[in-house]
């Protein structure tokens, strides 16, 4: 899989949920919280391990004034634009979790004989 790297800028906010994103960007190892700007850049790796720190942070900071959502160089400024992007993201987490989820019961299976999905969902719920 190709690298995947985003970042997420946002102005210091008057919003109630602004401490709740700074605290929640600070789990993530590339956060630089300045006076004018906070950045927080994520990588494919980082962005999996962590991905609802990520989801929240950017739910909460998507119609923040000035916040934007950088992907190859490019900032979206937009709603649409960055709810787009973040869409494809997600697609992309899911499809990563589908085939890790597969490749363990392809290893279950070595083991333990036959593992379907449905097993495998109800040994863990």
């Amino acid at each position: 899989m190709n690298s995947l790297s985003l970042k997420i800028r946002f102005r210091p906010s008057r919003s109630k949920f602004y401490n709740q994103v700074i605290f929640l960007a600070r789990e993530f190892d590339h956060f630089v919280m300045g006076e004018e700007e906070n950045i927080l850049s994520i990588d494919r790796a980082e962005l999996f391990g962590k991905w609802e720190y990520f989801n929240l942070i950017f739910w909460k900071t998507v119609d923040w004034r000035g916040a934007s959502l950088e992907y190859e160089g490019i900032q979206y400024q937009g709603h649409s634009d960055k709810t787009r992007i973040f869409y494809a993201v997600q697609m992309v987490h899911t499809n990563h979790i589908c085939t890790t989820v597969d490749q363990i019961l392809k290893l279950q299976n070595k083991y333990y004989g036959s593992v379907t999905r449905m097993d495998y969902a109800l040994m863990f719920n």
